[in-house]
């Protein structure tokens, strides 16, 4: 699955409700219908309604097992993802 491109379809909705609203929702449920169809199952997004910014967790298939970590750099498609040790 490309978490990066749900995460991505999900932060090009909140901005476009920052746009037509001035201030980002105060869920991310705000954004359905009307900005996406419906929230990805997965990624399970984490969603920081300060600033827009979303952050998830994933865990590759073999052989790379280690848990994955990505932060959107504020409301912006950046992302920063890490590897994490178990």
């Amino acid at each position: 699955m490309d978490y990066r491109r749900s995460a991505n379809r999900v932060m090009e909705a909140l901005q476009a409700y920052r746009r037509d609203h001035g201030a980002f929702p105060s869920s991310l449920s705000a954004l359905t219908p009307s900005y996406i169809p419906a929230l990805p199952d997965e990624p399970q997004l984490t969603y920081h309604a300060y600033d827009g910014s979303l952050s998830y967790r994933y865990i590759p298939s073999w052989p790379q097992l280690r848990p994955v970590w990505c932060a959107s750099v504020g409301d912006t498609t950046d992302w920063r993802c890490q590897e994490h040790l178990i």
